[in-house]
């Protein structure tokens, strides 16, 4: 989530945000080191708010110059899926007759880990449900705000209508088609792309 609130600033030229979601990532990736399975260390209540009130204030502060129905949609997609599990949360233990604050094993991870995948799966399937939903809004916010940046990009990585990398690729897949060897097509595509002469 933070990397896609960091993308989004570098596209606003909103340093003042993008200080505050590169401080926190750092943050997190010398935290993740010590928590994985079996973690030495936990991040708590208290990490865990102070996570959720970043997240949430970048959410409100970094979003205010995208147009009213960006601003409004990107954080819903960047933060989808705690969201969405909190709302399920709460709506299931309501449907109970439960405390909503009650604890069950009815969260997102939990179903995944019920569903026959292992501790470590259900972490990589949400971590790329969390991905997803960031890359949709970073897409969403670029091509909003900057309508020629997706072509931009694409011309300069060379994928647009007979671009160099665009045909590179399209040697390789007929030369792997007529029987050649994947190295020796390899070699070619890459000697192409490199707009040298075999």
């Amino acid at each position: 989530s933070l990397i896609a609130y960091s993308i989004i600033a570098v596209w606003q030229r909103r340093i003042d945000i993008l200080f505050v979601t590169i401080g926190m990532i750092g943050a997190l990736l010398g935290f993740f080191v010590y928590n994985h399975k079996p973690a030495k260390i936990f991040m708590g209540d208290t990490g865990a708010t102070f996570l959720g009130y970043i997240l949430g204030t970048v959410s409100v502060n970094g979003m205010f110059k995208l147009p009213t129905i960006i601003s409004f949609v990107v954080p819903f997609l960047i933060l989808g899926l705690p969201i969405f599990d909190v709302c399920f949360a709460v709506v299931r233990r309501l449907a109970k007759g439960q405390n909503p604050m009650k604890a069950d094993r009815g969260h997102v991870h939990h179903r995944l880990i019920d569903m026959g995948f292992s501790q470590k799966q259900s972490v990589a399937i949400t971590y790329m449900l969390t991905a997803i939903l960031g890359l949709a809004a970073v897409v969403l916010t670029v091509r909003t705000c900057c309508p020629g940046a997706v072509e931009t990009v694409r011309d300069v990585l060379g994928l647009g209508e007979g671009g160099r990398t665009r045909a590179a690729f399209a040697e390789l897949r007929d030369a792997l088609s007529d029987g050649e060897s994947v190295v020796a097509a390899f070699a070619e595509s890459y000697q192409a792309l490199a707009g040298e002469t075999p």
